[in-house]
């Protein structure tokens, strides 16, 4: 997900008697009957939630302590558990995420113990840095250690560590990293060669190579691997002219297809064109978001430009391209999480406030917004925020300013909301 924030926790006071700390508590998440409300959560706008089987949200954030919280709410949000997994928090407002993995997991990226590195947080256990290259599995985290001639991926879940055995890897070579729902796929590129190697918890396969130097005379501009579950990815290769895709199954290499548009033109990306995010579903079509610029000028002389979501049909060798929002002068792309529900992509995003004036720091969020690949046009819902996080298919979660457009330091500020539902 793209995060885009105006305010820092560095650029704010700690707590003061109008916003307390968050108390340090717990209960069992799983339990039928409901233990007592504890004191109302408040929060920064670095947030991640889910909804958990008992009808209770599980929250993982940023408290407006400055701690990072593992917390458990009711469908009233009250809050019924505040496990503290970190203390003296300091996020970035272009870098920072929160991302709950799981019930029990969360990383947070940020400054912790003067180290600013993804933290992986577990209750009980101290805070632990990961690389820059990891990955989410349906459990659990995925990342790599190095050494000069091999690499190492481990996987941490809530049942501990595990080590899967060293690949031999390029002296000093670049490494990335890609998951599926229980493994990981480490992958070398090497400008236009790329080798991978399958990874599961305790074993890993030799690399063995994707794409090699005179496979597609196109020039390489980017390229993506897209895992479509354990045993199968989609690899992408954008040129300035073309896109081409492979299908890997296994050990089985597909042949190199590549797309057209729907007049049957070579499909490729504008030279000026941003990807923003790119995933693959299971048994269905892969999906691009892209930032395109469109015709006329901004006062800067920039054009402006609008996100265009490019489906990859998975039967053909077409593309279509839908454009979803088109975007005011001086904004090249939109906060989007894009994801999947069997073949259709789901993308929400939220819309800068306009309501206040001047606009309160900290309080950028005036809209909800959500598109699909399976209906045109978007929908919105007017809502002012800190931030908003989805919880499932139905339902977004806020942390807002109970007064509007009040001062950061108001009473109640940083409470949780439930959002409009766009229609």
């Amino acid at each position: 997900m793209l995060v885009t924030t105006s305010c820092a926790l560095a650029c704010r006071r700690k707590a003061t008697p109008s916003n307390p700390p968050v108390a340090s508590a717990s209960s069992p998440s799983g339990s039928a009957s409901a233990p007592p409300a504890l004191p109302p959560l408040r929060l920064e706008r670095f947030l991640d939630a889910h909804a958990l089987p008992n009808g209770l949200l599980r929250i993982a954030a940023v408290a407006r302590d400055a701690s990072i919280v593992l917390a458990t709410v009711d469908a009233k949000l009250e809050t019924r558990s505040v496990d503290v997994l970190a203390k003296e928090f300091t996020a970035d407002p272009a870098t920072t995420e929160i991302v709950l993995v799981g019930d029990d997991l969360v990383v947070a990226v940020g400054k912790l113990t003067n180290v600013r590195a993804p933290w992986l947080l577990r209750k009980g256990l101290p805070p632990k840095a990961l690389p820059a290259d990891w990955c989410r599995t349906a459990h659990g985290v995925a990342y790599v250690v190095r050494d000069p001639s091999a690499a190492i991926v481990r996987f941490s879940d809530k049942d501990g560590e595990k080590s899967a055995e060293p690949i031999v890897v390029p002296l000093e070579a670049e490494v990335h990293l890609a998951c599926g729902p229980s493994s990981a796929v480490l992958f070398v590129p090497d400008g236009p060669r790329l080798q991978a190697a399958r990874v599961f918890s305790g074993k890993a396969a030799a690399l063995v190579e994707l794409e090699k130097d005179g496979d597609l005379e196109a020039e390489l501009r980017d390229r993506q691997v897209l895992v479509r579950d354990d045993a199968s990815m989609l690899l992408l290769r954008l040129s300035e002219t073309s896109l081409a895709v492979r299908e890997v199954k296994g050990d089985e290499l597909g042949k190199w297809v590549s797309l057209t548009d729907d007049k049957g033109k070579p499909f490729a990306l504008d030279p000026d064109a941003d990807l923003l995010a790119a995933t693959a579903a299971k048994e269905g079509p892969g999906f691009l978001l892209v930032s395109s610029p469109m015709k006329g000028a901004c006062p800067s002389g920039d054009p402006p430009r609008r996100i265009v979501l490019h489906t990859l049909a998975r039967d053909s060798a077409k593309v279509e391209s839908r454009p979803i929002v088109e975007l005011p002068c001086g904004v090249d792309a939109i906060p989007a999480k894009l994801t999947l529900e069997g073949p259709v992509a789901r993308l929400s995003w939220t819309e800068p406030l306009s309501t206040c004036n001047p606009v309160q720091v900290g309080l950028s969020v005036g809209a909800v917004v959500v598109a699909s690949s399976d209906k045109p046009g978007a929908r919105r819902a007017d809502m002012a925020a800190e931030a908003i996080v989805r919880v499932d298919d139905t339902r977004f979660l806020g942390v807002v300013r109970p007064g509007g457009c009040v001062g950061y330091e108001a009473p109640g500020n940083g409470a949780l909301q439930w959002a409009p539902l766009p229609k």
